[in-house]
């Protein structure tokens, strides 16, 4: 079972079986909303961190403090931030160029790779 909400749940000693399915559906319904806002709320606190030219800012440590307040409220851990580099093939330049010389065309790019805590 979950875990108990913040608020108490009704009395529902005289509640009939049509009342608690619409009960149901209702919340379902409401989940749906939330889970949707929720997911504007996270590509808003995502595009935060892109640079007037929309390129991901990387984060480093003076905005890693910025930041701070948005990834933590209260004591609860909204969003994880990892700053992942990678190597990536560039395979267009690649094919058009000289096949035999891979390592030359391997292109770096780096970015902000973001993981969103469920909530409890």
């Amino acid at each position: 079972m979950a875990n108990k909400p913040k608020r108490e749940a009704p009395n529902l000693a005289n509640a009939t079986q049509e009342f608690l399915i619409d009960e149901i559906a209702q919340l379902r319904d409401q989940m749906k909303d939330l889970e949707y806002l929720e997911g504007i709320y996270k590509e808003g606190l995502k595009s935060r961190l892109h640079d007037k030219d929309g390129n991901i800012t990387p984060l480093t440590e003076q905005n890693k403090e910025a930041m701070a307040d948005a990834i933590f409220k209260g004591n609860k851990n909204i969003m994880q931030i990892k700053y992942v580099s990678q190597a990536r093939f560039n395979t267009e330049a690649f094919k058009a160029d000289h096949p035999d010389l891979y390592a030359q065309y391997v292109k770096t790019i780096e970015f902000n790779q973001f993981k969103f805590t469920p909530l409890e």
